[in-house]
Parts: C-alpha cells; sequence; structure tokens
C-alpha cells in the first residue's frame, strides 16, 4: 500500500465518523434542523408515493392496451367472419337465381313435354280425325308430313332439352359436393 491509499482510508474513516455520528446529532440537535429534516421526509415521501402512482398508471395504460389489442383482434375476427358471411350469401344468390332459372327452363321444357305428347296421342288416333274439315283427301298427306316433321322437330328439341337439365343436375351435383368437402 502507497502512502496516498494510506492517507485515502484515513481521511475516510474521519469523514465516516463525521457523517453517520456528529452530523446526525448536529442536525437533529436544533428545531429549524428538525424542520428541515421533516421537510426532507415529506418530499421523499411525495416523490415515493408519486414513483407508486406513476407505476400504478403505467400497469394501467398496460392493460387498458392489452385490452384494446384484444378487441382490435376480436374486431379482425368479426370482419373476417363477416367477409366470409358475405361471400356465402353472394353464393347463396346465385345458387337462388340459378335455381330459379333451372325451374322456368323446367317448366318450359314440361311444356314441350306435354305439346310432345299431345302430338304423338293425335298421331295415334285414328286418320279420320285429321282429315280437314272439308274432308279434302290431299291435305290428309299434307298434315300427316307436318306432324311428322313437327313431331321430329320436338322429339329432337326434347332430347336436348333433357340432355341439357342432365348437364345442369351433374353440376349442381358437383358444386355441392365440393362446397361439403370445403365446409
Amino acid at each position: 500500500m502507497s502512502r496516498t491509499d494510506n492517507a485515502l482510508l484515513t481521511l475516510s474513516k474521519h469523514l465516516l465518523t463525521l457523517y453517520t455520528r456528529h452530523l446526525p446529532n448536529a442536525i437533529l440537535s436544533r428545531p429549524s434542523s428538525l424542520l428541515l429534516v421533516t421537510l426532507g421526509s415529506l418530499t421523499f415521501t411525495y416523490g415515493f408515493g408519486m414513483s407508486l402512482y406513476s407505476f400504478y398508471q403505467d400497469l394501467h395504460y398496460l392493460y387498458l392496451e392489452h385490452k384494446i389489442s384484444r378487441s382490435i383482434d376480436q374486431l379482425e375476427r368479426l370482419e373476417a367472419k363477416s367477409y366470409a358471411a358475405s361471400k356465402r350469401y353472394e353464393a347463396l344468390e346465385q345458387v337462388v337465381q340459378r335455381g330459379d332459372r333451372m325451374i322456368e327452363e323446367i317448366e318450359k321444357w314440361e311444356v314441350a313435354r306435354k305439346e310432345l305428347e299431345n302430338m304423338l296421342a293425335f298421331k295415334q288416333m285414328p286418320m279420320a280425325c285429321a282429315t280437314t274439315d272439308d274432308e279434302d283427301p290431299r291435305f290428309e298427306d299434307y298434315d300427316a308430313a307436318v306432324r311428322r316433321r313437327e313431331t321430329r322437330r320436338k322429339m329432337r328439341e326434347l332430347v336436348r332439352l333433357d340432355e341439357h337439365l342432365n348437364e345442369e343436375m351433374r353440376w349442381w351435383s358437383t358444386r355441392d359436393r365440393a362446397e361439403a368437402e370445403k365446409n
């Protein structure tokens, strides 16, 4: 140890003695010093109280921030569900419109089928019923040819409509299966 170290140790011992023994006795022996100590302790207490209040405010703000972030997450999830529901509603509207169009087409096909059935029933009637009012035999062959042509045309149209209906039904069944797999 050097001399400076010894001097510092000696000086620090005396300073420590001064601060721990003599200074408190000097401060507490005077009434004005007690006032200063009281003001100091009140200042310390106020500062400590403000620190605790600041800590409480920080915790409160953290709690509020957590609640706000949770509310934002819930709002985002709700918006996602709303968007999905609107998409499902639009798809359902399209299905309903397509169904309405199919019903209209089916009604047209039923009318065409009834006409064809009536035509076929008329063709199977005796030829005497097919004669014209003035019973001119020339119109009998003409009526038979027209009926054959119309019957062939109606049958082709009915076959085409039936194929179209089958195609629509296949499309709807594949769409329903795809939606069922997706859900």
